[in-house]
């Protein structure tokens, strides 16, 4: 099950489907807070950065009712390392490691992850550097990678 409340993130992860995954992926268009079913896995990749303050403590609390007690969460979100996008724009006030450019973006730190997630045995906490491929240039991130289950 894939949720986004983007159509264009949920047709952009339809078309990277093999034919295979096409006929096992469902995918919704749906606000992840509203989400109350149980899962053995949650996957929130590049997320976490999007979200405000508020929606991130929605997203914590929706892990929390929705990943079973022997479920994983794997996260991943920006680094206050990532040389692609800390810096850029206005820090936003009263909201550290956060900036307004064209859109909003939070990068984290280790303690803020450990903090936000400490409900979870933390069993991997890294930070992965990586190139996006664009049609431009690539871009260059440094991302944490959270993987954690319930204690």
């Amino acid at each position: 099950m894939g949720l986004d409340d983007s159509e264009k993130a949920i047709e952009m992860a339809r078309e990277s489907l093999t034919r295979e995954l096409e006929k096992r992926v469902e995918f919704l268009c749906y606000d992840f807070s509203n989400v109350n079913d149980k899962y053995d896995i949650i996957l929130a990749s590049e997320l976490y950065q999007l979200l405000r303050p508020e929606e991130r403590g929605k997203l914590v609390e929706t892990v929390k009712r929705c990943l079973k007690s022997d479920g994983l969460l794997f996260l991943s979100t920006l680094s206050i390392r990532d040389p692609q996008h800390y810096g850029q724009g206005t820090p936003v006030e009263d909201d550290p490691n956060s900036f307004q450019q064209e859109k909003y973006i939070h990068l984290c730190t280790r303690e803020e992850l450990e903090t936000d997630f400490d409900f979870l045995n933390i069993t991997a906490l890294f930070e992965r550097e990586f190139h996006e491929p664009r049609t431009t240039e690539p871009h260059h991130h440094i991302s944490w990678i959270l993987i954690g289950s319930p204690k």
